[in-house]
């Protein structure tokens, strides 16, 4: 029997997949981050833990990384997402997401 693993989706509802999540997040804080990220491991308790396919699903759920930006890491990030999904212009109006 294939294993199975629960992602968060886009709309931040748990769903189960026969793939296992790229990116792992904290619900509590909405911040997400690499799954091989020593801190996230060591901060996250397990039950608070969410997981994501990829950084588009991440970032439509209402979810930020975990690692502060600095501009140039802003703008690679924007680069790899439609404006329709990160519509903020500068990092300020980044990190004031609610």
């Amino acid at each position: 029997m294939p294993r199975t693993y629960t992602l968060t989706g886009p709309d931040g509802q748990q769903h189960k997949s026969n793939t296992p999540g790229a990116l792992a997040g904290w619900y509590r804080k909405r911040i997400f981050g690499r799954l091989d990220c020593s801190s996230g491991t060591r901060l996250m308790a397990p039950e608070n833990r969410v997981f994501f396919a990829d950084l588009e699903t991440a970032v439509r759920a209402g979810y930020r990384p975990c690692r502060p930006l600095d501009e140039e890491g802003f703008r690679e990030f924007k680069r790899r997402l439609p404006d329709s999904i990160l519509p903020e212009r500068t990092l300020e109006e980044f990190y004031r997401r609610s």
